[in-house]
């Protein structure tokens, strides 16, 4: 007799929300229990995938401790009117939107930062891609902020 995963395990519990579900299984001797978490990731293709990356993003750099003081303190960012532009900004690097008209580096080049503000701010940024986001324009994503951060840090100087 062949024998099925059906003959074994047990589905105890299913929760799902937009961007998880979780599956609460156990095995039909009923001595082990797993949680199963399957996180649903889209692909960026509109402008409110776009709000959805920089606003995530913004969240991470608003509660770090190294990065927050620089945008808040030092820079005085108007959450506001910034927000909108990196909507803009990156709309254009990945869906080709081409409403950001704007000169990203010299908002930067007063501010005192050095190696491990561009580390932390790309590290924060893949993060909120490899959690949210999968495929091509993703994969895009992340390489431009490489891309960026290494432009950014030769032209401030920090490396050659």
């Amino acid at each position: 007799m062949n024998n099925t995963i059906t003959d074994y395990i047990l589905v105890h519990n299913i929760r799902y929300n937009a961007d998880q579900v979780q599956i609460i299984i156990g095995l039909k001797d009923m001595k082990h229990r797993y949680k199963i978490l399957l996180t649903m990731k889209e692909e960026i293709k509109t402008t409110e995938q776009v709000k959805k990356l920089v606003d995530k993003f913004y969240e991470k750099v608003n509660a770090d401790n190294l990065l927050s003081p620089v945008f808040n303190q030092e820079a005085k960012v108007n959450w506001e009117g910034h927000l909108p532009k990196m909507y803009q900004f990156w709309g254009t690097q990945l869906i080709g939107t081409g409403d950001y008209t704007g000169r990203p580096f010299p908002p930067h080049a007063e501010l005192h930062i050095n190696k491990e503000h561009f580390q932390r701010w790309l590290q924060l940024f893949m993060e909120t891609v490899n959690e949210n986001f999968e495929g091509e324009i993703a994969e895009k994503a992340k390489e431009k902020a490489k891309n960026i951060a290494t432009i950014f840090q030769h032209k401030l100087g920090l490396i050659s």
